[in-house]
């Protein structure tokens, strides 16, 4: 890639895998991005649309995923560290489809400004929407813009 810009390598990455993926009817959760010594690190979160992905899709998907990253010569040099995972029971909740699937649930979120004085609120999801959600706390329902939003997670 000629703009190496770590921004500009996740929109590049995502790119190619979102529409991958999607084609074969999984979807990505998550992407982190980083170097271990001089080698780029990718690691994918990935699940069915439906939910349930299985230790050995994620294996396949590793492998044809690599090989996508190899064809299109994503890397200079084609070194490169690539993991895919199941989201798990602790699945990271990001988008605003993410929580809609939490709906009367109980969430932990932590945002990037104070909002009534806090960074971090735990309760039932309420409504979720593309502009935010609103949690029904112990000290009643709080709105929350997605772009406050640093990380969320529904609580088991």
């Amino acid at each position: 890639m000629l703009d190496l810009s770590r921004e500009k390598i996740i929109e590049g990455l995502s790119a190619v895998f979102v529409p991958y993926l999607s084609d074969l009817g999984f979807e990505l959760i998550d992407l982190l991005y980083r170097y271990e010594g001089r080698i780029p690190a990718i690691r994918l979160l990935i699940d069915k649309k439906g939910g349930g992905i299985s230790l050995q899709e994620c294996s396949e998907l590793n492998r044809s995923l690599g090989r996508v990253l190899e064809e299109k010569e994503f890397f200079e040099g084609g070194s490169f560290i690539l993991e895919v995972n199941s989201p798990g029971l602790d699945r990271p909740l990001v988008t605003a489809r993410d929580f809609q699937r939490c709906r009367e649930k109980t969430v932990h979120v932590f945002v990037r400004e104070p909002i009534e004085g806090r960074y971090e609120f735990e309760g039932v999801l309420l409504d979720a929407g593309e502009e935010g959600i609103t949690v029904q706390t112990v000290g009643g329902p709080v709105r929350i813009p997605l772009t406050a939003i640093t990380k969320g997670k529904q609580i088991f």
